[in-house]
């Protein structure tokens, strides 16, 4: 966090952006052509559902009843370690793809592709083929 940040955190303001190192660490794996948009779209903004997270009003818990969870994450990522989200992925029953190589930034350029594959076999094994056709009009009922 940013030295501003703790303030704005607990008086309820809008937390700025990371700058810096925390800044290179966010964009690092994004494609070179989307590095200046993406850092000219960063503003400040609320902090509430950090905040709740960080009181403890956020409870994940695993069971039979929950949705299957799925988490995608790269094992280079310096905001959400690998190891603790491994543990946090234990923690509430979710299954754990890790993306070799990758930081944070897993959802844009090269790693898109990779990241959507898994989400969709994930899917697939979990609720079925059926439930995910992507065109309608292939879906046809027997008469």
């Amino acid at each position: 966090m940013r030295t501003a940040n703790p303030p704005a955190f607990w008086f309820h303001r809008p937390l700025k952006p990371p700058s810096g190192r925390a800044l290179f660490d966010l964009i690092a794996d994004a494609e070179p052509f989307h590095r200046e948009s993406l850092i000219k779209q960063l503003v400040p903004d609320a902090a509430g559902a950090a905040r709740e997270v960080a009181r403890g009003e956020v409870e994940l818990t695993r069971g039979e009843s929950v949705a299957p969870r799925l988490i995608i994450a790269g094992d280079s990522d310096p905001f959400a370690p690998i190891d603790r989200t491994a543990a946090f992925a234990e923690s509430i029953g979710a299954e754990l793809r890790r993306m070799p190589r990758r930081g944070h930034w897993i959802i844009g350029g090269r790693a898109l592709e990779r990241v959507v594959g898994e989400a969709h076999r994930f899917l697939v094994r979990t609720l079925g083929q059926e439930l995910l056709l992507l065109y309608p009009e292939e879906w046809k009922e027997e008469p």
